[in-house]
């Protein structure tokens, strides 16, 4: 739901604009963490799975 996404994105920011994600999270949230500048680490699996959104973060 886009109000959690939101609070997620908020606590990402808060906690040092780093977030660990999965392979289930939406496009959706890791594209509004992208956006917003947030580097994204993922937990399973290397970056190369979201190049369009991870390029240039890591």
């Amino acid at each position: 739901p886009p109000r959690q996404h939101a609070a997620l994105v908020d606590h990402a920011l808060a906690s040092g604009s780093v977030v660990l994600v999965s392979r289930l999270s939406s496009d959706s949230y890791l594209r509004t963490l992208h956006e917003k500048g947030v580097r994204i680490f993922m937990s399973r699996s290397p970056e190369r799975h979201l190049p369009h959104l991870l390029e240039g973060r890591l």
